[in-house]
């Protein structure tokens, strides 16, 4: 390979030694220089996007690409599809594939997942589990006002729940997706009170908020003079005594996908999975392949939201499949933000894509600054200075300055509401510079530069099943005076506190600020959103991005405060530009699809 060639690749060992990899493999297959020279220089650049969790597969959009790759079906590595992905299912087998129609180059392992989570969702979708009626007493519950009524939207949901084989609910925050999973539950136990139900969520966090939505739903309930005439307690025991996990609990995955045990069993007549946008597709791929014909399948999420971290946005594609539409429920009307109010009206331009009303509702609220003590808009040159401002107006002053002696419980409610988001992890206003900063204006004098200190809040970033800790665990740091020795606090599933000495954490970093992405799940009464002039991707600063930084926010009472601290031009940027970047293509395959469900079954 030449040098230029080489350069090409970029400057650093890695992506060289991959691509002469790449390269003496073609020759190896019996492809001449020049054309191994061509498919080194495509198959890197799919390496790269599937290695950095940005797609599935790589679309070729370079005339002299496409006809190289049309013509390259007689070539050992690559299997080209030009209409239906019959051949696939036919036991041949390469390391690539090339799908003409969509102008799509996937590694296998890719291709077999998609096609294969089509094929499982399609056959769920069209009736290989029928569709059950609904008992009377089941539409009672439904139609109940307990503790409040459901909307036409939810009663749909609730149904399609109870009696459909696969559902997808999509809503944004406050439209009521626990609240209907609850009225739900409530169905289920009702007519099979021995009925086997599993709960699961992508991260920690979002299987805690599960568990605490669910539990405060049946306590109002419960509170309720006239509950009982309807809903037995021991119904609402049952719901309440349900623990949602994380889905690699349930799934039993490994710490990477080489590590992954084969796929096991989940033995249940329901899963039900919460804040489903973010599951990736070899996380679906391996659920469909551990749950068993007759159990039914539940996804609540929103489609509007961030795709998930990994490759694949299997909740936005199914949302957008015309072929998987009974199987959908959509939520409209929500509870946490009007409307009317600047931040129901801004979420709905960010996600319409609309540019002109996201700027007339940014100005409006700018000038009523004076008047909005809990929104404030600030479209101002950021520096050092201001983003210090930024940290101590949103974290309150117990946050600040912890006592010594301040009650694990209170911190952790003060550190669960309070944060500061921002779009990047690395730069002037990524993550790794903002905690630097927090630490340094609110860790204990000369404690700032240490692994922990008194008061620090913490994100876990690896799962750690034997000390029952999950990427995403947001938690805190506490100095305990007769030891002298550092415990971190978490809530559980059950809202218990539960204590780990430091020493036994594993990996973990500072969480005063969050990048965007892994705040999907979270919802924050004090919150800060940084949204920077940076010399990022811009494709990487997208609606979905800005959609799900500004709807982590529930106002709840006067002590809420929301700041937006933008560059205007970089924000409505965003607002314009939707990143379709990880879209299945089995959205695009109507006939394709549904025409090879029973030989997906046989393969």
């Amino acid at each position: 390979m030449s040098a230029a060639e080489k350069q090409s690749f970029g400057n650093f060992p890695a992506a060289i030694w991959l691509s002469e990899e790449i390269f003496s493999m073609a020759q190896a297959l019996g492809i001449e220089a020049e054309k191994a020279g061509k498919l080194t220089g495509i198959v890197y650049r799919l390496a790269e996007a599937t290695s950095e969790n940005k797609a599935t597969h790589l679309k070729i959009t370079d005339p002299a690409e496409l006809n190289f790759l049309k013509n390259a079906t007689g070539t050992p590595p690559i299997s080209r599809l030009t209409g239906t992905p019959e051949r696939f299912f036919s036991g041949e087998e390469t390391p690539l594939i090339f799908e003409e129609k969509n102008a799509a180059l996937y590694f296998l392992r890719h291709y077999r997942q998609e096609i294969r989570i089509a094929q499982a969702l399609l056959r769920r979708a069209s009736g290989g589990n029928a569709k059950q009626a609904i008992a009377p007493r089941a539409e009672n519950i439904i139609t109940s006002a307990l503790p409040f009524p459901l909307n036409a939207e939810q009663c749909s949901a609730v149904r399609s729940i109870i009696s459909s084989p696969l559902t997808f609910v999509s809503g944004g925050p406050g439209t009521g997706k626990t609240a209907l999973l609850l009225r739900a539950l409530l169905c289920l136990y009702d007519e099979n009170p021995e009925i086997r139900i599993r709960l699961a969520a992508p991260t920690g966090k979002a299987a805690v908020r599960m568990k605490e939505a669910i539990r405060e739903q049946a306590r109002r309930i419960a509170q309720m003079p006239s509950a009982s005439e309807q809903i037995s307690p021991e119904l609402l025991e049952k719901c309440q005594r349900l623990e949602p996990g994380t889905l690699h609990s349930l799934l039993k995955t490994g710490a990477s996908p080489i590590t992954m045990p084969a796929p096991c069993e989940i033995d249940a007549d329901y899963v039900i999975i919460d804040e489903a946008s973010m599951i990736d597709q070899p996380i679906m791929h391996r659920l469909l392949a551990s749950v068993r014909a007759q159990t039914r399948l539940v996804f609540l999420g929103d489609k509007n939201q961030l795709d998930s971290v990994g490759p694949g946005r299997i909740f936005g594609a199914v949302c957008a499949a015309r072929q998987l539409l009974p199987a959908r429920t959509e939520l409209t009307e929500s509870r946490r933000f009007n409307a009317s109010g600047f931040l129901g009206a801004f979420a709905s331009a960010i996600v319409s894509g609309n540019v002109p009303d996201a700027e007339k509702l940014l100005r409006e609220q700018e000038e009523s600054l004076p008047f909005s003590p809990t929104f404030s808009l600030r479209p101002e040159k950021f520096s050092p200075k201001t983003v210090d401002e930024v940290l101590s107006e949103i974290f309150p002053e117990r946050l600040r300055c912890v006592p010594a002696d301040i009650a694990p419980e209170e911190i952790l409610t003060l550190v669960e509401s309070s944060r500061v988001l921002t779009p990047m992890r690395v730069g002037a206003f990524g993550t790794e510079k903002l905690n630097a900063r927090a630490r340094g204006l609110f860790a204990p004098p000369g404690t700032a530069t240490r692994p922990h200190f008194h008061g620090q809040p913490i994100l876990i970033t690896r799962n750690a099943p034997r000390e029952r800790l999950y990427n995403g665990d947001i938690g805190v740091v506490l100095l305990e005076p007769q030891s002298h020795s550092f415990f971190a606090y978490f809530r559980s599933g059950d809202g218990e506190i539960r204590r780990v000495p430091a020493t036994l954490l594993p990996d973990h970093e500072t969480a005063y600020a969050m990048s965007i992405h892994k705040s999907q799940g979270s919802e924050f009464t004090r919150l800060a959103v940084i949204f920077p002039k940076e010399n990022s991707p811009q494709e990487f600063l997208s609606r979905q991005l800005l959609y799900t930084a500004v709807t982590r926010f529930r106002e709840a009472g006067d002590a809420s405060k929301f700041i937006l601290y933008y560059d205007r031009e970089t924000l409505l940027g965003a607002v314009a530009r939707e990143n379709p970047m990880r879209e299945l293509l089995f959205v695009k395959r109507d006939t394709e699809i549904s025409g090879t469900q029973n030989t997906a079954a046989r393969s």
